[in-house]
């Protein structure tokens, strides 16, 4: 019988996290040293994000490198890493970025190794938004990179059609991709036992407890958005308002 691969693709920034801990804390997965390696997009090795600035890509990639010891990227070694960890899963949120003819050949050769099982997990679309924009212009600042401010990071996303729709593009390309997928909602897994069963049963383990923990936060010291700001926010972002309103109802 094959493993049983989990992918996390995201979406970054909805408590993925907090959910890694949760499957860790309850057996359904074993300890992993690294939640994301990035792997498979720098096997694609395309910019599919405009507005994350091309310095610390290159930067942070290199760091991944030296990090996780690959010294070769391809599908053969990414099969060989995977199979080294007692149970494979990988939360690295670009998969979640990767163009749908990548993706269908991940699915093809996972396949041939693998049971899969897919889960996406969103959070409210302007708060998960301004809260990667702050960490963003954090991690840039970090990195001696050039930054901005994370409103102005949070207008370049918003102004974008790609990212205005990034919930609904997301969520209809795996489902077509994959066939075991599952879509939760941050806001509501985090505070239901229901949730949390729903996820097991999908997973195919007994029991998945809530725990009462967060990781990853990220802290927003000054960084606030304005009335006028969240109006506009859930404006341009209101085709992924529709789909999350399905995930919360």
């Amino acid at each position: 019988m094959k493993p049983t691969l989990i992918l996390c693709p995201g979406i970054a920034k909805s408590g993925t996290t907090t959910l890694w801990r949760v499957l860790e804390d309850n057996g359904v997965i074993g300890h992993v040293d690294n939640k994301e390696t990035h792997y498979l997009s720098i096997l694609y090795g395309k910019d599919y994000d405009e507005i994350y600035p091309t310095d610390i890509k290159v930067k942070f990639g290199t760091w991944l490198i030296e990090k996780n010891g690959f010294t070769e990227y391809s599908f053969d070694n990414y099969i060989q890493y995977l199979k080294s960890i007692s149970s494979p899963v990988d939360f690295s949120q670009t998969i979640s970025n990767l163009p749908e003819h990548f993706l269908e050949e991940i699915r093809d050769v996972l396949l041939e190794h693998f049971k899969l099982k897919i889960i996406l997990i969103y959070r409210d679309p302007v708060e998960r938004l301004f809260s990667h924009c702050t960490n963003l212009s954090i991690e840039t600042n970090r990195w001696g990179c050039e930054t901005k401010s994370p409103i102005e990071f949070f207008y370049d996303y918003i102004d974008k059609p790609v990212f205005q729709t990034l919930y609904t593009t997301v969520s209809s390309k795996f489902d077509r991709i994959f066939d075991d997928v599952i879509s939760l909602s941050m806001e509501k897994f985090y505070r239901s036992q229901k949730e949390h069963d729903r996820l097991a049963e999908f997973l195919e383990v007994e029991h998945i407890n809530m725990l009462n923990r967060k990781d990853n936060v990220t802290s927003y010291h000054s960084h606030k958005l304005s009335e006028k700001d969240i109006e506009i926010g859930k404006e341009k972002l209101k085709s992924s308002y529709e789909y999350y309103s399905t995930l919360i109802s």
